[in-house]
Parts: structure tokens; sequence; C-alpha cells
């Protein structure tokens, strides 16, 4: 969810998840979807509207592939698009990364915007 809200804002020029989600934690909200949200809110009151979204997971563990369609679903639903325009991929790293060994996760989001 960081990895999105971080792609949204920057697509219209905006900065870093932390220059808001810091205050919102301090403030009690935790659930990272809510960050997205607020990105979102920002794109829509642009006049944009997300295409589509593709994303790439790096991780030993937890296993995503279980959990891709739950994922697809919430996500196009926080962007208000079809679940089939999010793109999820992951790969264990083979032990070649930190986060191969276990030792992390990472992510990386990449948003398509367009002006209806």
């Amino acid at each position: 969810m960081h990895a999105i809200a971080n792609a949204i804002s920057s697509s219209i020029g905006g900065k870093s998840l932390a220059t808001w989600s810091d205050a919102m934690h301090a403030q009690g909200i935790d659930d990272s979807a809510e960050y997205v949200n607020v990105a979102f809110q920002r794109l829509k009151s642009q006049g944009y509207r997300v295409e589509n979204v593709s994303i790439s997971i790096e991780c030993a563990k937890p296993k995503i592939t279980p959990k891709t369609e739950e994922m697809q679903e919430r996500i196009g639903m926080l962007l208000e698009i079809d679940p089939e325009r999010v793109g999820i991929t992951a790969t264990s790293g083979e032990g070649l990364t930190a986060f191969g060994k276990g030792e992390g996760v990472q992510a990386f989001a990449i948003v398509l915007v367009v002006q209806p």
C-alpha cells in the first residue's frame, strides 16, 4: 500500500507518503489503505483517474501468490478500477538479496493515470 500511495502521489507531482502519513499515524490511523485514499483523493481532485497499477513484490515470506486475488480486489476497490487492471508479480528473490533471504519485503508500484 505504501508503494501505491507513493506512486500515486508522485504521478501528480506530490511528495513522499511520509509528508502526510506521519501525522495520520500520530492520530492513530495505521491502516495503509487510508494513506492510499489520501493520495487517490488528491489525484482525483486534480482531474485524473487511475487506469491501471502494476505492483512488484520481493520477499521470501510471506508467500504472495495465495493472496494475489484478494489483494487485486482490495486495491481495485480503493482505486475505483476493475481488479483485472491491478497487476501483481512476486518473486522470492532466490536468496540473492536481503529480501530473498527473508530479511524484509520490498515493493514497487507503477500507476498509469489519465485525464478522462
